[in-house]
């Protein structure tokens, strides 16, 4: 057993990635390479999916967090669908488009678990019926980005919809309710909290990011809402990786980011559904916080619940043997059931923890012990999640 060392040290050598503040004082067991590579494998639980086995492309994936007594509360996915008259495609035949997703959960896991499993299909859906009415629509570029923007608006409205129709009148009923009878609606233990389910989805938040790419790999769609990241990389002929961020934040500490939540949806509904445990008074205050610089008539976007800059669009995309698109965000471990079907395979076969491994501490057993081996019932790290597409 060893102490994780402190931010600063009395070498002359810069402390490693693992010397973070958060685990200085904590007492790991260290590992040796081999043991450090098994841990990093069991705590990730990476996935491999198969995308074109004749053309080599893939999508290496993994969600870690390192404490395994941590929740997680974020998911990916890696999906194929067939939309007819998909573009390059001969009329009436099917063509697999590329939707690959990372969504960092809030609060808990209530939200991210059903985004993680409705949006993509949403996406699916609103392409189908777009085909339906012009087998042609989603050969334009520009109409596949306006599906995308739509898909998310949708979805949004959904689930506060959903809400709003508990109480006759929506919006403008609830100053006329009081607070008494709010919660006796949303907070209905006696109902199976059906209710409180639908208000816990807005209540619980989540990141969402989508990259879309079409069967003839010629255009990536990028669409972020939150702080994860999309990069872009690119090996050169000499070599050497150049990478290029897709995205932009969108988050609480971003003053030029519109908030979209009405105040009394949140103080009229939210801030009464039964919390459980927890510190109440700090949850309110951070969201009194967002209220009080409510951006709704300012720099918005003309879609509701979505912000400018919201999604990049790429086109002539390098298909050369080593270019590659590495999705990544920071979100918590625990992966879905679907991944019980994991391929078997060595770390340097997955991309996705070879770049975790990376970031840990690389070939340094010590260092990737002290992230990953703390004796700690407390998460002592962000939880992680990294996908990695072939293009």
């Amino acid at each position: 057993m060893r102490h994780a060392r402190a931010g600063t040290n009395d070498s002359d050598e810069p402390p490693s990635a693992a010397s973070s503040a958060s685990c200085a004082s904590c007492a790991y067991t260290p590992l040796n390479a081999h043991e450090a590579d098994d841990a990093l494998v069991d705590l990730a639980h990476p996935y491999t999916a198969v995308l074109d086995l004749a053309r080599g492309r893939k999508a290496d994936g993994l969600s870690f967090q390192p404490c395994v007594a941590a929740r997680c509360q974020d998911r990916y996915v890696v999906e194929q669908f067939a939309v007819r008259g998909a573009r390059g495609a001969p009329d009436g035949a099917e063509a697999l488009w590329t939707l690959t997703g990372v969504f960092d959960g809030h609060l808990g896991e209530a939200t991210v678990e059903h985004v993680a499993h409705h949006l993509p299909v949403i996406v699916q859906e609103f392409f189908e019926a777009a085909v339906r009415a012009d087998p042609a629509f989603i050969r334009d570029p520009t109409n596949v980005s306006a599906l995308l923007k739509r898909a998310f608006a949708s979805f949004d409205h959904d689930i506060a919809n959903d809400v709003l129709e508990l109480f006759p009148g929506g919006m403008a009923s609830l100053d006329r309710l009081s607070d008494r009878h709010i919660q006796s609606v949303i907070n209905d233990h006696g109902n199976g909290l059906q209710n409180y389910k639908k208000v816990q989805l807005n209540m619980y938040g989540t990141t969402a990011l989508l990259a879309l790419v079409d069967p003839q790999q010629e255009n990536l769609w990028v669409a972020n809402l939150g702080d994860c990241q999309a990069v872009l990389a690119t090996r050169s002929t000499s070599g050497n990786w150049n990478g290029e961020l897709l995205t932009q934040v969108h988050n609480g500490t971003n003053p030029q980011e519109p908030f979209k939540q009405p105040p009394a949806f949140t103080r009229r509904i939210l801030f009464n559904l039964d919390p459980g445990p927890g510190d109440v008074g700090a949850l309110h205050a951070a969201w009194e916080q967002l209220l009080r610089r409510n951006l709704l008539s300012s720099g918005s976007s003309s879609l509701p619940g979505v912000p400018n800059q919201f999604l990049t669009y790429l086109t002539a995309l390098p298909v050369e043997e080593h270019a590659q698109c590495y999705v990544d965000a920071v979100v918590p471990a625990g992966a879905p059931g679907h991944r019980d079907e994991r391929a078997m395979f060595k770390i340097e076969d997955n991309l996705a923890v070879r770049l975790l491994k990376s970031a840990l501490g690389g070939d340094d057993a010590n260092a990737v012990s002290e992230m990953i081996a703390v004796q700690s019932d407390q998460a002592w790290l962000d939880d992680i999640t990294i996908v990695v597409q072939m293009l």
